[in-house]
């Protein structure tokens, strides 16, 4: 049976795309692949086996490591502990305050912004950060958006929100349509639009360079009634509704449509896939969101 469920595991690793850190999410397999080699008895070949195995790791790490630029060749693999030695300038980042202290210009602007304001969301935006309102029932007093998703929760305080806008961790980004091959994990990224779209109020101000009919779109999209049940409506509910019984079953019985199901990214074609529309309703953009320029919330 270990063999079993390694090779099950194995396989689905391999076909969701693998670990953009090497071969993390394949140690579990492995675990369950030497479970029965375990329980058998050594004997007098334990040692030259275990001799060989150490000189073949010691071969992996010195002559077979993927030389770091950055990413490898095929911007696959990375090697995450040598981008945050350089990004920080800390040979050894070990704990959260070396990233909130030494990491550049996002916890100096998480900061900031949580200085003389509360109830706001704070994002990138082109070369600088940003904030803006929160819905108002929104009960999270700071909300962040940030690649790190490590770092942002450390930003933020523990009644605070960490947003994710990768398929790593947010529900919406995961059923994104596939574009593109990449570092598994990061190959989907939500618009910014539905950033807005799930946590900034009615009429609130964006950016300069995001475009409000996009943000109306992505809200419509989110909240189009009966034609967006088990669609991303009732994905959203399914992991953030209180757990009930009838909860429950809706996410066991529903479990099969809401993992095949995939929207784009494009507001504008998720509202037509989804909704079954291609312009919003009279006078939805009236209700919605106003262009103007925020003041960064530090650069």
């Amino acid at each position: 049976m270990p063999v079993i469920v390694s090779a099950v595991m194995f396989l689905y690793i391999v076909k969701v795309g693998g670990d953009f850190m090497h071969a993390r999410m394949l140690l579990p397999a492995l675990f369950f692949a030497l479970l029965p080699v375990l329980l058998v008895p050594s004997g007098r070949m334990a040692l030259p086996v275990a001799a060989i195995v150490l000189v073949w790791a010691m071969v992996c790490a010195i002559a077979m490591r993927v030389p770091y630029t950055g990413l490898s060749p095929d911007r696959i693999i990375a090697d995450e502990r040598t981008f945050y030695v350089d990004a920080m300038g800390v040979s050894h980042p070990t704990t959260a305050a070396d990233y909130m202290k030494h990491y550049p210009r996002f916890p100096e602007a998480v900061r900031l912004a949580m200085l003389g304001n509360t109830h706001v969301m704070i994002y990138p935006w082109y070369d600088g950060f940003y904030y803006t309102a929160l819905k108002p029932d929104d009960p999270a007093p700071y909300a962040v958006s940030w690649l790190n998703l490590g770092m942002s929760g450390a930003a933020m305080p523990l009644n605070g929100r960490s947003i994710d806008l990768l398929g790593l961790a947010s529900p919406l980004a995961a059923h994104l349509e596939l574009t593109g091959r990449g570092r598994p994990g990061h190959e989907k990224e939500l618009d910014i639009a539905w950033l807005f779209a799930m946590y900034a109020p009615d009429h609130a101000v964006l950016p300069a360079g995001i475009d409000p009919l996009r943000v109306a779109q992505a809200k419509f999209t989110l909240t189009c009634g009966d034609e967006n049940r088990g669609k991303l409506k009732e994905l959203q509910d399914s992991v953030s509704e209180p757990m009930s019984w009838s909860r429950f079953w809706k996410n066991l019985t529903g479990s099969v449509e809401r993992t095949t199901f995939r929207f784009p990214n494009d507001p504008a074609k998720a509202m037509q896939q989804v909704c079954g529309v291609t312009t919003l309703p009279p006078d939805y953009m009236k209700t919605m969101f106003t262009l103007d320029q925020k003041a960064p919330a530090g650069s």
